[in-house]
């Protein structure tokens, strides 16, 4: 989630926005989409049951569907961070032209 957190930092540097809003926007998409996406699986086992499915947690405590959330909620990242960078591309403030600068110069043509 670190990583998470400094590639949406990064992202916002670049563009010129508040990095620790956006590295918080990216670790809690991550934590809301295993959330859901882990919700959503537990529904479909206790629904129907399905005997494919092995929840019995290890040692560790990593289920499938563990594994199955982290990496839905890894693309869901790379989606919204790509979705963010497009609108943050598009709203992007240009430099100044040259008249902006002009302003208050005596030498005005």
């Amino acid at each position: 989630m670190i990583f998470i957190f400094r590639n949406y930092a990064r992202m916002a540097k670049k563009y010129g926005k508040r990095k620790w809003e956006y590295g918080l926007l990216g670790a809690g998409v991550f934590l809301l989409s295993t959330i859901f996406i882990g919700t959503v699986g537990g529904l479909v086992d206790y629904f129907f049951n399905l005997p494919e499915t092995d929840l019995e947690a290890n040692l560790l405590g990593i289920t499938p569907l563990n594994v199955i959330g982290w990496i839905g909620a890894l693309v869901v990242v790379v989606w919204v961070k790509n979705v963010l960078e497009k609108k943050l591309e598009k709203d992007k403030v240009t430099t100044p032209s040259i008249d902006i600068e002009l302003i208050g110069s005596k030498e005005i043509d």
